[in-house]
C-alpha cells in the first residue's frame, strides 16, 4: 500500500510499507536455485513472479530420478502484510502455514511463527546475485535446531 501526500494539489512524497519493499526486493530471487549434496542428491528452489502481490515457489530434493521431498511456497503480500506461505503434503494435514515477515534489511528476509512446531523461523539471505543462504530454525523436542542451505543460482 503506497501513501501519497498532497499539498495544494502537488505530490510531495510517496511512501511504501516495509513489507511492500521487502516483497519487491525478494523478486531478485526469481529463478532456479540449487544446493548439491555430494553423493546424496540435490535440493532445488524455483521462484517465479505471478503478480504484484504473489511470488510462487517450489522446493524439492532429488536423489537420482526420485523426488524425496517437495514443498509448495508462496511469498504473499496481502493487505500490506508480507508472509512466507508453505504447504507440504506430509505435514500440518497438508494445510498452508503462514510465516509473517518479522524483519527485512540488507537483502535478508526473516519470517517467524512462534506457535509452529518446527521451524519457528525461516530466513532468506541473498549476499550476492548468484548465492542464496536459507536457514530454518526453532526448538525441536526441547533442543534449539538450525538447518542451513547454501544455494547457487542455476545457470
Amino acid at each position: 500500500m503506497s501513501i501519497l501526500l498532497h499539498f495544494s494539489g502537488s505530490q510531495i512524497a510517496s511512501f511504501t510499507s516495509e513489507d511492500e519493499h521487502a516483497f519487491k526486493s525478494f523478486r531478485s530471487l526469481e529463478g532456479h536455485w540449487v544446493k548439491a549434496f555430494p553423493d546424496n542428491g540435490t535440493m532445488h528452489e524455483i521462484w517465479s513472479f505471478k503478480n504484484d502481490s504473489l511470488l510462487i515457489g517450489r522446493g524439492f530434493f532429488m536423489q537420482g530420478n526420485d523426488t524425496t521431498f517437495s514443498e509448495h511456497i508462496q511469498l504473499e503480500l496481502k493487505q500490506g502484510k508480507l508472509a512466507y506461505c508453505v504447504r507440504m503434503s506430509h505435514q500440518n494435514q497438508g494445510t498452508t502455514v503462514r510465516f509473517p515477515l518479522k524483519k527485512f534489511g540488507s537483502n535478508t528476509w526473516e519470517f517467524e511463527l512462534l506457535s509452529h512446531d518446527f521451524p519457528q523461523q525461516i530466513v532468506y539471505s541473498n549476499p550476492t546475485r548468484d548465492s542464496l543462504l536459507v536457514w530454518i530454525e526453532g526448538t525441536q523436542n526441547g533442543v534449539k535446531v538450525r538447518e542451513t542451505f547454501d544455494f547457487s543460482r542455476s545457470k
